[in-house]
């Protein structure tokens, strides 16, 4: 998925919010699922990542974030269609586009495909960049996952580029699989392991990365973290090691010790770097958490860096969290703490603007993060309590009719050609009924209408070149696809 709109997990270190657990699922998601336990703690270097709060800390898990729509509901929802990213533009005071998420669903309202696009300022039109096809198994949990991207030299979708195997065990998931194309033989190389083991209450307590080793033909060692829980099964520390393949063995890197109130809420993180067997491990940074109410959620968190020379922890960043009644994350403020002015200084802001008009059970959506409508979320970057740079997200849906029927047959319906050019065919022979087909384009605008009585060619005058995303209602049935103009 197109790692500026949606994945936002450019936060490192930032936006962080609900339960601990949650947080700690979160660091083992970026650890285990492309991204490596870092090879060394730098502490709390003050870097534009680390502080970039442009995007909320929301991530599309199909598994996890289909899970409240299995069973369809009646009357209207909002399906989210799109998700476009606008940059901020100084110069000429406006808003450009410039990347794009677009998501087709199944008829269990599970996320099927997200296409990405990025926006040409030259063309002033939508190319695509990659797409992302999401396989479900049996009990609704992601099995298989594959990616694709645009070949522009030819305008078309590539052969599949990577895709992921998951397997799950009493409903965690134990095993994850990824796979390269071979662009000269056109076969499947191995390239990752992921390994997740878990305690009697369902507490990760292993996880182990390996790549594959064309030479050895195996899979080699690279990473792991090790977890531990008190009786309350609360994480209390957690160590990151990595493999010497010379040695075979594994050397620790990183650890982090944690420490509870009475209410199992987290109240500090010690970060600690192993220097050697001489050494041992070295202080490098901890993280505070305040809280200002009697929510389970932090309204600020600090993070401090240790200064060895002094022998004091020094502030380096700062963030605060207002939410609503609701506990959604509304508004989050970023500071830095400049060492010549020993004062924290406004960096970013992040504010997530929500239409309590519908909750979640109206939603078809794969971010689960809110317990209502999300309809943009818009960034500021400061330098002197001056604005330098804003982003904004907006979030575009249609109204769906759920009916509670997901047992679709798609035999019944058809429409050709797809790729299209001027027209479609589309073809409806359910018990003669009349059906109703409409196209909806990237900003889950709905471009076109049409009533259909069993077989009819629909025109494509006057639509832009790309994909759409077309549904067809008749009765309590509903089909939902994509559709590729030339």
């Amino acid at each position: 998925m197109n790692k500026q709109v949606i994945h936002f997990s450019i936060l490192v270190l930032v936006i962080l919010q609900g339960t601990f657990q949650e947080i700690y699922g979160q660091y083992l998601n970026k650890s285990f699922q492309g991204m490596h336990v870092p090879k060394q703690c730098n502490g709390f270097e003050i870097n534009r990542t680390q502080m970039n709060i442009g995007y909320p800390n929301l991530s599309i898990n199909p598994e996890k974030k289909s899970d409240h729509s299995l069973v369809s509901r009646s009357g209207i929802k909002q399906r989210l269609d799109s998700a476009v990213l606008f940059k901020w533009d100084l110069s000429n005071q406006n808003w450009t586009a410039d990347s794009n998420d677009v998501f087709i669903y199944d008829s269990n309202e599970r996320i099927i495909s997200d296409f990405q696009y990025r926006w040409d300022t030259t063309g002033q039109q939508w190319i695509p960049v990659s797409l992302e096809e999401y396989n479900y198994n049996i009990d609704g949990k992601e099995s298989i996952r594959y990616e694709y991207h645009w070949d522009d030299s030819i305008n078309i979708w590539g052969n599949k580029s990577r895709q992921y195997f998951f397997i799950y065990d009493q409903g965690h998931l134990v095993y994850q699989l990824s796979y390269a194309l071979n662009p000269k033989t056109g076969g499947w190389i191995k390239m990752a392991r992921y390994e997740y083991t878990f305690d009697a209450n369902g507490n990760s307590i292993l996880n182990l990365y390996s790549e594959w080793d064309t030479t050895a033909g195996q899979f080699i060692n690279v990473e792991k973290v090790e977890s531990k829980y008190d009786q309350k099964n609360n994480l209390i520390n957690l160590i990151s090691y990595y493999w010497n393949n010379f040695l075979l063995e594994w050397h620790p890197v990183y650890q982090s010790a944690f420490s509870y109130d009475s209410k199992k809420r987290i109240l500090y993180r010690f970060n600690s770097s192993w220097v050697g067997p001489m050494v041992g491990w070295l202080l490098s940074g901890k993280e505070e958490y305040l809280y200002l109410s009697s929510s389970n959620k932090w309204d600020q968190l600090v993070y401090f860096a240790w200064d060895k020379s002094n022998a004091l922890w020094q502030p380096r960043i700062k963030n605060e969290y207002i939410y609503d009644s609701d506990g959604n994350l509304l508004n989050t403020k970023v500071y830095y703490w400049p060492t010549m002015n020993n004062k924290f200084e406004l960096f970013s802001e992040l504010n997530n603007r929500l239409d309590y008009n519908y909750s979640r059970e109206n939603l078809i959506t794969p971010i689960s993060d809110f317990t209502h409508k999300i309809n943009e979320s818009v960034s500021f970057y400061y330098l002197n309590n001056q604005v330098t740079e804003k982003d904004s997200i907006k979030y575009y849906y249609s109204e769906q009719m759920a009916t509670g029927n997901a047992n679709v047959n798609e035999k019944e319906f058809s429409i050709f050609p797809n790729p299209a050019m001027n027209y479609l065919v589309c073809t409806w022979n359910r018990d003669n009924r009349s059906a109703v087909f409409e196209l909806i384009n990237l900003y889950g605008v709905k471009v076109l209408h049409k009533e259909l009585s069993g077989s009819d060619k629909i025109f494509l005058d006057g639509l832009l070149k790309g994909v759409y995303i077309y549904q067809l209602r008749s009765g309590d049935k509903n089909f939902i696809g994509k559709v590729l103009l030339k």
